[in-house]
């Protein structure tokens, strides 16, 4: 089965992290090994840059009986579950620290399964080794926390974020509104400022706002998600679907944060989220600063002492939130519908599917993963870029929108109001701009120009906007008030006002 575009990127971004084997990358991205073995042989083979590589040219490339445990084992296995914990440690290096003490010790196989059976006779939290300042498990609390609106005193639910820190377990959690893209991101950039640090990978839940999609053959990310992390340089690692075991410590901290925290708080009334946030981060302190039979040193000082000095630092420019749309449609006149507006791309993408990235002040297009245009943001609802045309339309600049509307401005005030009618609905607007574009030309051929303002007067009083129903009025003159009355007839024997005064001038 051909390996997607997606878990090829994902799986060249692990190979370049030394600590990663070929299995742990196949188990993380849901593949066969060989399949990771194949993509860094190829890699390596053809000096490929995949940051740069297009999605065609990836598609061409990658289409194609038990050991019994040693009754007088003597090995601290605790210990080496600790040093497991540490940056470039491994259990060869272990085994051969053990094997100088003891020369008739046991194999390295024997080693490395009795330290597998010893995981799982801990507790679940324990089993999983994580290396200081490797991951962090994120997910959303079951529970919500209800906040008061002072105005209509009704309540809306709060969504709890919740953080942990593979080696040392520090929790970190925070109330959002909600669960989307912008309040999922927002939690991030306050998580990551709190621990003052970036990990090497964060493990996510399969929700909407990280990924779309998260089956056995493709591994489809969040674009808005993924810019994140490539501006703090974290790599994302969605947890597989219906495996709890690969985000437990998410799943505990979560459980944790439920009981801890929010069990506390489910008596007191909240008017906003900073009052919630407040008491979350009271009783978060408090919780990270406790000693347990888990923890014997508190989860703070496990921080500080063995994530912390690990992790990278963070990078100096805030993250700019983008908001994107995926495979949006370019019609024929080579403009694409984004948020009710419509901007150009070059000509040779009409018909194609796109995804266009907006923030603020600035809306890009990019068509697997290439930009192809970029428009500032303005306020008109179509934007075009003349150089988007194609040689034959740069010579009929006058049936452009804008020249549309400056035609119209220039006859009078209700052409101009048909018009902009006509270009603002943005569901049939290919279809109306060409109409509009006909009428200018029979306007011409038929000498319209004298009666279009009129024409276009009535049929807006009629609220009518349909190009054939005002080029029938134009034809049959259908604006031209009918004449109710007919003029006076004048002859002779028409009796005036001089008769009935006496000046008859004769005898009847």
């Amino acid at each position: 089965m051909q390996t997607s575009i997606e878990t090829i990127r994902l799986v060249c971004k692990l190979l370049s992290d030394p600590a990663q084997s070929h299995r742990s990358i196949a188990r993380l991205c849901q593949v066969c090994h060989k399949t990771v073995k194949r993509i860094q042989v190829r890699i390596e083979t053809e000096h490929l840059d995949v940051r740069t590589i297009q999605d065609n040219d990836l598609y061409r490339l990658f289409s194609h009986s038990k050991v019994t445990v040693h009754a007088t084992s003597t090995i601290d296995w605790q210990t080496l579950h600790n040093d497991m914990q540490k940056r470039d440690m491994t259990m060869q290096l272990a085994w051969e620290e053990y094997r100088t003490i003891n020369n008739d010790g046991i194999s390295y196989s024997q080693y490395c399964r009795q330290y597998r059976q010893w995981r799982k006779t801990i507790k679940v939290s324990l089993r999983q080794t994580h290396r200081a300042g490797e991951s962090i498990f994120i997910d959303f609390c079951g529970r919500t926390m209800p906040i008061c609106d002072k105005k209509t005193g009704e309540d809306w639910k709060a969504q709890v974020f919740v953080g942990v820190c593979g080696a040392s377990g520090y929790i970190f959690a925070v109330a959002v509104k909600s669960q989307k893209i912008t309040d999922f991101l927002s939690a991030h950039m306050q998580m990551l400022a709190h621990i003052n640090g970036v990990p090497k990978y964060i493990v996510t839940d399969n929700l909407k706002s990280a990924v779309i999609k998260n089956t056995k053959e493709t591994i489809e990310l969040n674009r808005a998600y993924t810019e994140l992390a490539e501006h703090y340089g974290f790599i994302i690692v969605p947890a597989r679907p219906r495996r709890p075991k690969d985000k437990a410590m998410a799943e505990v901290g979560v459980q944790i944060v439920q009981r801890w925290v929010l069990a506390r708080l489910r008596n007191q009334v909240f008017f906003s989220l900073d009052e919630l946030n407040q008491q979350i981060e009271h009783w978060m302190i408090e919780l990270n600063q406790r000693i347990t039979k888990t923890y014997t040193v508190s989860r703070t000082e496990r921080l500080e002492s063995i994530d912390r000095p690990a992790l990278r630092r963070l990078p100096i420019l805030p993250y700019a939130y983008s908001a994107w749309a995926y495979n949006q449609r370019v019609d024929d006149s080579y403009h694409v519908l984004f948020n009710g507006k419509r901007y150009s791309v070059p000509y040779q993408f009409a018909h194609r599917t796109v995804d266009v990235r907006a923030t603020d002040d600035v809306v890009e297009v990019f068509w697997q993963r290439e930009r192809i245009a970029r428009h500032a943001v303005t306020s008109d609802l179509v934007t075009s870029d003349p150089a988007h045309r194609p040689d034959n339309h740069q010579f009929a600049n006058d049936t452009t929108p804008d020249n549309m509307r400056d035609w119209a401005r220039n006859v009078g005030i209700a052409t101009l109001q048909f018009v902009e009618a006509n270009l603002s609905d943005t569901r049939h607007y290919a279809a109306k701009l060409k109409s509009l574009i006909n009428l200018k030309r029979e306007v011409r051929q038929h000498d319209w120009q004298a009666s279009l303002e009129a024409a276009c007067a009535f049929v807006i009083h009629m609220k009518c906007f349909s190009v054939s129903r005002l080029r029938s009025v134009l034809k049959r003159h259908s604006f031209e008030p009918t004449q109710s009355t007919t003029k006076p007839i004048h002859h002779s024997n028409i009796r005036g006002a001089d008769y009935y005064a006496g000046n008859t001038g004769g005898v009847v």
